[in-house]
């Protein structure tokens, strides 16, 4: 497709992006492109601005989703007219982390959406087809582009890393917009939760939801493994803040045989004893971003679960 289209471009860290008419991507054999209906807004992007974009000028946005328009020699099972969204990092396919499910690590990535490559917040951008999935009927381009890293990032924190079962108690550090959809999902899979946040509004917000503890940490040394359940401790604690003390609040805070997803993250370290995680038997696991198939399965969960606009997330959650 020939032609101009309107981009928000960052020139210069710490700069207003800039909108201007830029030519529409050409697409080669294994690609298709996308006329971006709605691209999610993430707090990554404010960090890419102040300065961690990796190259200068492109376009940010990587939670893009809209129509396909145009696909390239070689593409198949994408056909012009399909709702889709785009999967954050262009992999391989080949490496051996591709190869054993976890392609999130890929040793040889092509490029990460909105990130090294121009990404959704323009009129149109350009996948490779491995990157692009199909959006279920009932969920539309603004739920889409959000599910591709936001939701699908922390189902992968929640469901893989976190193993998190029913009954368990799940304590969500920071309840911004990753911190809700750990609410969520660990309350589909049948888990207690307890949110904590130093915001009032965002616990509660998050109280609306649905039935859950909240309460604000006092400190680093809070108490909240006093303060979880009365018992014993949280089984899982999903940590969006990912600062040194965060760390070690959230390590206060599990119970015996617990695990830490550490999904937050700063250049910020921490000091532990050794003994408080091999005496009681606790795990810490790292969590970054999102596979394909961790994507592929939360579309059909939000296709089939009520996440999508013909039905409410809160009805999921009571």
């Amino acid at each position: 497709m020939k032609g101009k289209m309107r981009a928000a471009i960052l020139y210069d860290y710490n700069t207003p992006l800039e909108l201007e008419e830029v030519d529409i991507p050409r697409i080669g054999p294994g690609e298709a492109l996308v006329k971006i209906r709605a691209c999610g807004v993430c707090h990554t992007d404010v960090s890419l601005i102040e300065g961690n974009a990796r190259n200068l000028p492109h376009s940010l946005g990587h939670e893009g989703a809209g129509d396909v328009v145009e696909v390239g020699e070689g593409v198949r099972g994408l056909t012009i007219g399909d709702r889709v969204c785009i999967f954050l990092r262009f992999v391989c396919g080949d490496c051996f982390y591709c190869r054993t499910g976890r392609d999130n690590l890929c040793s040889n990535m092509v490029g990460q959406f909105g990130f090294s490559v121009d990404g959704g917040y323009a009129d149109y951008a350009k996948a490779p087809a491995r990157a692009i999935f199909k959006l279920p009927s009932n969920v539309s381009y603004e739920e889409g582009g959000v599910i591709a890293d936001c939701v699908a990032t922390v189902y992968r924190a929640v469901v893989r890393r976190g193993e998190v079962r029913p009954t368990d108690n799940v304590m969500v550090l920071g309840v911004g917009g990753l911190g809700l959809s750990a609410v969520l999902i660990s309350r589909l899979v049948g888990a207690r939760v307890i949110a904590v946040d130093i915001t009032d509004e965002k616990l509660d917000f998050a109280k609306s939801w649905g039935q859950m503890r909240c309460f604000m940490p006092l400190g680093r040394r809070s108490g909240c493994d006093q303060t979880v359940n009365g018992r014993h401790g949280a089984d899982r604690v999903i940590n969006l803040v990912g600062t040194g003390d965060s760390v070690l609040t959230s390590l206060d805070s599990l119970a015996p045989s617990g695990r830490l997803v550490q999904l937050g993250h700063t250049a910020e370290s921490f000091t532990a004893k050794v003994t408080q995680i091999q005496r009681r038997e606790v795990s810490i696991v790292g969590n970054s971003a999102n596979t394909r198939q961790d994507l592929v399965d939360t579309l059909a969960l939000a296709g089939a679960e009520g996440f999508g606009s013909s039905r409410s997330s809160r009805m999921s959650l009571n």
